[in-house]
């Protein structure tokens, strides 16, 4: 647990009419548009709005040119709110490992009385959704 980094996540609630479910969102500073994964964008049977050319520039300079769907997602936050965005549909990444919320919690202080976004009791491998 000592060499494991604590990535912003949250839980979250989806919905597309009257289907939801629960997804994790990975919240990246670095990035400039938002994704959802093919298989979320199935299981709310998420309609296209458009397809869009993207250049994605990743590690090591390389240089990806897609065509990628986009979708209107709608979050539900805590309160019942809804937030809606729209998504690149496309694998984002692996699912995360080592993230042990749990252990971060109880052994730094300044996160011991915080009500945390996620969690990962079992302390196993958190899928990526959005």
């Amino acid at each position: 647990p000592s060499n494991s980094v604590l990535l912003e996540t949250a839980c979250v609630t989806v919905e597309n009419n009257d289907l939801q479910c629960r997804a994790r969102v990975l919240f990246d500073n670095g990035s400039q548009s938002s994704y959802i994964t093919p298989y979320l964008k199935e299981k709310l049977n998420l309609k296209s709005v458009e397809s869009r050319d993207v250049t994605m520039k990743i590690f090591g300079n390389q240089v990806l040119n897609e065509k990628l769907d986009v979708v209107k997602v709608c979050l539900k936050s805590s309160d019942n709110k809804k937030h809606f965005i729209f998504c690149l549909v496309k694998d984002i990444c692996q699912p995360i490992n080592e993230q042990n919320i749990s252990y971060a919690k109880d052994n730094f202080k300044h996160l011991i009385d915080l009500n945390l976004a996620d969690s990962n009791i079992s302390n196993e491998s958190l899928p990526i959704d959005i």
